[in-house]
């Protein structure tokens, strides 16, 4: 009731509310030691959307790269067998999403998909979390998710 009285009742940028990107890179930059600028954070209702930007940021990477092959491993058993067709994605924003990281798969020439378990994943972790901690900054959002609808207020993404 209180967005309501407010008038909060419009579309926000699909990467989230401003005001909480600048909180989020000022507590970065102030308790973490990260360089981090609003414009670097995402705010997402939940795991899935993040896992389909974290492989589109990988996809665009690739792409220009253009490696021979590109094998990719995932601890999230859904997204690649979303990717593999093996499920649907059955949210219409998600979908979104989908088909702009199928589109990038099919700009190079070999991929596979892997999931593999997070108990068998404890390695990846620890390097991503060394990487994260000696990283100054992150890299800039995946170009496909500048041109995604905006979304509601009410914790939907696109």
């Amino acid at each position: 009731v209180a967005a309501l009285e407010r008038g909060e009742t419009h579309y926000t940028p699909s990467a989230g509310v401003p005001e909480l990107r600048e909180a989020i890179a000022e507590y970065l930059r102030t308790r973490r030691g990260v360089k981090a600028d609003p414009a670097d954070v995402i705010v997402t209702p939940g795991a899935k959307p993040i896992m389909f930007y974290a492989l589109l940021a990988l996809l665009e990477y690739a792409v220009p790269a253009r490696p021979a092959s590109l094998r990719i491993l995932s601890d999230s058993e859904l997204l690649i067998k979303q990717m593999l067709g093996q499920y649907r994605v059955k949210d219409p924003k998600l979908r979104v999403l989908h088909s702009a990281a199928k589109r990038l798969l099919l700009a190079l020439p070999r991929v596979s998909l892997e999931h593999v378990p997070r108990e068998e994943n404890r390695e990846a972790d620890a390097l991503a979390n060394r990487a994260m901690d000696l990283r100054e900054s992150s890299s800039p959002l995946p170009r496909a998710l500048g041109s995604l609808p905006r979304a509601p207020t009410q914790g939907q993404l696109l």
